[in-house]
């Protein structure tokens, strides 16, 4: 982030915006508590080297933002060329808003950060968030076809740059722009209903069979069900930096899942967090919710079922979470699980879907937390435990129901320690049961970036 760099960057780019017959656009902005010398030589350079220039925020850490952007507009010669935003969402959007097809836009300064400090809070933040989402408004779609077969392979049909909106796998639910991926089940098979995909609108199909004959372009897989699986591993690692939270165990799930929702919310706000809706939480649930992902989004957890052997692992391995959550692990499907211990096993592979950054989250006083710390294998832990104000447990996050507060009809208050300090929450919510799901959610909140303040 210096202005060689950015001279250097510019030259690079402006033999591709020449062969493009475009303009070379240049946003960037300059870290807060940092050399404030070099602020208007950046500009300068900008101004020398690209056609327009987009200054904004970059990391202003404890510095106003607007006296970072005062300093760079020092280096200006003239600014018929250049605009201050400083919101840097914003600049991008009406940046990627008003550029031509052929323009070069470089976005420059943060570059593989993931968060934007101001004012001593980092939030998560990503340029590629924000420029996907910016794209999508021109109605470029959130990829191409081409793009979908270089994901999952197959056969393509039909013209490669065709721009796909959504994914749906139901026909009522297909709209103008949409890719419709046919599915087969034990009593239905989702082949029959391509002719009412090219109907509703659909600008592309994804199936095993009938692609070359539906009058839509398309991709023919072997496995409908597998080529969902990954496209939605691979539109997940679009937005890799997103903290995402995966929830398994026994019982609970749902609950938690919703109250981890909660916080990302009170976070993020309505519209900047992903997370599972209904009982989307199976082999086709899951990637339909990864499929949902938006640039807007800046957080997301997503619940992980099991209704046979391996399949938390299989759909860890699509989600690729980076905060991993074991509510428990007691008796069930026990058709084919005959131990709790191979319960918690099935629970616990999420553990092993993590990235090295990756955290786990689990209970520190369950029976098979040993079990738990070795499937995380050297990852961080953020354990969460219920206990007596008198008889703490060692755990990252621990709470305790305040006195007088078992629950009633307006629920319950408990006390809380984390990493983070402490604080008293009342849960909407009756039941030791639910206090023990209150951690978890919060232990899951804070490993995912939220801070105290929206636990």
């Amino acid at each position: 982030n210096t202005p060689d760099a950015m001279a250097q960057a510019l030259l690079a780019l402006r033999p591709v915006a020449l062969q493009r017959g475009g303009k070379l656009w240049c946003l960037f902005g300059a870290g807060g508590d940092r050399d404030r010398g070099k602020r208007p030589l950046m500009a300068a350079a900008a101004e020398a080297h690209a056609d327009r220039v987009v200054l904004t925020s970059d990391n202003p850490r404890s510095e106003a933002p607007q006296a970072i952007l005062d300093d760079l507009l020092h280096g200006l010669r003239s600014q018929a060329q250049a605009v201050a935003v400083e919101d840097r969402a914003q600049a991008i959007a009406q940046t990627l808003a008003h550029a031509d097809a052929a323009d070069v836009v470089l976005l420059a300064g943060k570059g593989h950060e993931v968060t934007q400090e101001q004012g001593g809070r980092k939030q998560p933040f990503s340029d590629v968030f924000h420029a996907r989402m910016a794209l999508q408004a021109r109605g470029g779609g959130l990829f191409s076809l081409g793009e979908l077969q270089a994901w999952v392979g197959g056969r393509m049909h039909g013209d490669p740059a065709t721009p796909i909106g959504r994914v749906c796998t139901d026909t009522r639910e297909l709209r103008a722009g949409d890719v419709f991926v046919a599915l087969r089940g034990a009593r239905f098979d989702a082949h029959d209903f391509l002719p009412l995909a090219a109907q509703a609108g659909a600008a592309a199909v994804l199936a095993e069979r009938g692609v070359d004959t539906c009058g839509l372009p398309g991709v023919e897989v072997d496995s409908g069900l597998r080529a969902l699986g990954l496209l939605a591993r691979a539109w997940r690692r679009q937005q890799a930096a997103m903290p995402l939270a995966a929830v398994t165990g026994s019982n609970g799930k749902t609950t938690v899942t919703q109250m981890v929702a909660s916080i990302l919310c009170a976070w993020l706000g309505d519209g900047g967090y992903l997370s599972t809706r209904g009982n989307f939480n199976n082999e086709v649930g899951v990637p339909l919710t990864l499929l949902r992902l938006l640039p807007q989004h800046l957080a997301g957890v997503v619940e992980l079922g099991m209704n046979h052997p391996g399949e938390v692992a299989t759909l860890a391995a699509i989600a690729e979470p980076t905060v991993a959550l074991v509510n428990n692990a007691q008796r069930e499907h026990q058709e084919f699980m005959q131990t709790v211990e191979a319960v918690a096993r099935e629970n616990g592979s999420v553990l092993a879907a993590l990235p090295a950054h990756g955290v786990a989250v689990f209970p520190a006083a369950d029976a098979f937390a040993e079990l738990w710390t070795r499937l995380a294998a050297g990852r961080r832990l953020m354990r969460f435990a219920l206990h007596d104000a008198a008889a703490p447990v060692a755990a990252e996050v621990a709470g305790w129901i305040l006195p007088g507060e078992q629950g009633d009809e307006n629920g319950m208050r408990l006390h809380l320690r984390t990493p983070a300090g402490e604080a008293d929450l009342r849960l909407q919510v009756m039941g030791v049961h639910n206090a023990h799901n209150a951690l978890a959610a919060a232990a899951a909140g804070l490993a995912s970036g939220a801070p105290l303040e929206a636990v």
